[in-house]
């Protein structure tokens, strides 16, 4: 793995050194092409939310395809209290960004449309995936229940 390399046309080649510190003869394997990974990541997909617990939103999304984001990028999460027509720029962020090799995130449940975006390794950002929820009323917790009084 050559890191920092400009797209082109290359010819590589390879030799060999002993404990001796000899060297082998090279060994080439020809002009190779040699292609940027400039490109933005694709979509983040198979996004899904379920409610846990009554203040929990638990997103789930399929395993990224891009070894790009899973070794080095990130997944990062933003709301919108619309249910429709949200965009990432008329969004605010919601949690904190996971490794873009996970596949669930756990995040506070609020009625609206939850954008995930994928990074590469480079930082340079996907398309903005969402899912829109409708948060029902929250039911009050067991440890702050009160029988009434008689």
């Amino acid at each position: 793995m050559i890191d920092d390399v400009a797209p082109g046309t290359y010819a590589f080649g390879v030799r060999g050194r002993n404990a001796r510190g000899i060297w082998s003869d090279w060994a080439g394997a020809g002009a190779a092409a040699v292609q940027g990974e400039n490109a933005p990541p694709g979509a983040i997909t198979g996004l899904s939310v379920q409610a846990s617990g009554g203040a929990v939103a638990m997103l789930r999304w399929d395993r990224h395809p891009s070894l790009d984001v899973r070794q080095g990028g990130r997944i990062e999460f933003r709301h919108a209290g619309a249910l429709s027509g949200a965009s990432w720029q008329s969004s605010t962020g919601i949690g904190k960004a996971v490794s873009g090799d996970v596949t669930e995130a756990t995040l506070p449940l609020k009625t609206g449309t939850y954008l995930a975006r994928p990074h590469d390794a480079m930082g340079i950002p996907g398309p903005v995936s969402g899912i829109a929820v409708r948060a029902g009323p929250m039911a009050p917790s067991p440890a702050y229940y009160r029988p009434a009084s008689s």
